[in-house]
């Protein structure tokens, strides 16, 4: 490999973890939160790519993206991916397993996608409540419209409705349960978050 392609290979990577750490902090966690199995701290570097773990009844992470969307995981995992295009901002976050808060800033001009095993949602401002199992994905919107697709189909998820999500079945939105709007409101609060 020459010298100028080992720079570039260099800086790019560099670019990419300063870009990652000036873009996305932790606002707060509690309990044991692991990144690639390391313990970490609230002044921890997070990096694209890496396996973030919650796990434990009372163990979360909080973080805020440039954009001040923000994401809380509660027992579970998740990956933030590096953006795909770094002339159109994007946070892409995929869940692996356990329950997630997003918050997506109505105004902002930076997408958000979040993946499961068994569907993608494309994000507008809003605020909602995944849930990933080995049985299905679970979607409750709290406020907004969230764009659920498997390879099934697509559907939009308005405010106070959930579905159900299995990767190779249709996908049928219906009216949330108040047990669970209240569950996501609960959620929402923890972030220091209302809903409208």
């Amino acid at each position: 490999m020459s010298f100028l392609k080992s720079f570039t290979l260099i800086v790019a990577l560099i670019f990419s973890v300063t870009l990652f750490a000036q873009d996305v902090q932790i606002v707060r966690l509690g309990g044991k939160v692991l990144v690639n199995n390391k313990l970490i701290t609230k002044s921890s570097i997070l990096k694209y790519g890496e396996v973030i773990k919650a796990l434990g009844a009372k163990t979360f992470i909080q973080i805020k993206f440039q954009d001040q969307s923000m994401i809380m995981l509660k027992d579970g995992e998740m990956i933030v991916e590096e953006p795909k295009n770094l002339k159109k901002p994007n946070n892409t976050v995929q869940l692996l397993n356990g329950m997630f808060f997003a918050y997506k800033k109505k105004n902002s001009s930076t997408d958000m996608e979040v993946k499961t095993k068994n569907i993608s949602m494309g994000v507008r401002g809003t605020k909602f409540y995944v849930q990933e199992s080995d049985k299905d994905t679970y979607l409750c919107v709290c406020e907004g419209v969230v764009s659920a697709q498997n390879n099934k189909g697509q559907v939009n998820v308005s405010k106070n409705q959930d579905l159900h999500a299995v990767s190779d079945e249709k996908l049928v939105t219906q009216a949330a349960s108040s047990t669970m709007i209240d569950m996501s409101y609960q959620g929402f609060a923890e972030m220091g978050l209302k809903i409208k």
